[in-house]
């Protein structure tokens, strides 16, 4: 082969390569900027707020609803203050629509609503917390938010 063949071959190699990568990164970007907008965003965020036991953080997420509907102090004793020093990691146990199939509907059809169940062990017990989330003006708020020891 020629010299001049073989550098065309190696500089369109190269070619090849470099955009691939750069076709990634630009997935990457879009992927991030996708999250920073999506439901799962608020969830995380939220986990890490009760983790770290930030309410004044994580009650921001609330809907005006759930604001209005339970104080601060409520959440402070009823939920948070049971994860001082947790040290574990909440596993998704479920992710979905908010209305269940077969059961009367919790919210219309338009809405976006979706629920997320997470599990974390407490005391060697298994506790689940349920969050509904609404999507409101484009941005994605925690409307529902439960908590129960599993048997």
């Amino acid at each position: 082969m020629s010299r001049k063949v073989l550098v065309t071959l190696v500089v369109l190699a190269l070619l090849v390569v470099g955009s691939f990568f750069a076709f990634r990164a630009y997935q990457n970007q879009q992927a991030q900027v996708t999250y920073e907008h999506s439901s799962d965003k608020v969830v995380d965020d939220f986990n890490r707020y009760m983790l770290s036991n930030d309410l004044k953080d994580a009650y921001g997420l609330f809907t005006t609803d759930l604001q209005n509907g339970y104080s601060q102090a409520f959440w402070q004793k009823d939920l948070f203050d049971q994860f001082k020093g947790y040290k574990g990691s909440p596993k998704l146990v479920s992710k979905g629509p908010a209305n269940t199939p077969g059961q009367p509907k919790t919210y219309f059809d338009t809405v976006q609503a979706v629920k997320y169940i997470y599990r974390f062990t407490l005391n060697d017990v298994a506790y689940h917390i349920t969050l509904v989330l609404l999507n409101q003006n484009s941005t994605w708020r925690i409307n529902e938010l439960s908590g129960e020891y599993q048997p």
